[in-house]
């Protein structure tokens, strides 16, 4: 299932909650198609749901043993999980990016 909605330009969006000293933009003209999963092969775009409050979109690496989530952009550092925190907090993949196009 997926959906499209324009939201007008005074308009507050909110998906959990902050995370520390990050910032996320999404421009006019960015577009993300999404398959709703709860796998992922290694190497693929992934969306992630951490502690069933906060999302990201990135490349999900699977190694023995934990998870590494790295972003696009090389200046950010990678999210790495361990097996435990994997299961604790959780994460847990929620979809799959089948196609990203931004204008940047």
């Amino acid at each position: 299932m997926s959906s499209l909605k324009r939201m007008p330009q005074q308009s507050d969006i909110t998906l959990g909650t902050p995370i520390a000293n990050t910032q996320i933009y999404i421009l006019d003209g960015d577009l993300l198609y999404v398959k709703s999963c709860n796998d992922v092969p290694s190497g693929a775009i992934a969306i992630i749901l951490i502690g069933g409050e906060e999302a990201t979109v990135k490349k999900l690496i699977k190694k023995k043993g934990y998870w590494i989530l790295q972003a696009a952009n090389p200046d950010v550092e990678p999210m790495v999980f361990t097996e435990k925190e994997i299961g604790e907090l959780p994460v847990q993949i929620i979809g799959r990016a089948l196609y990203a196009r931004t204008d940047l």
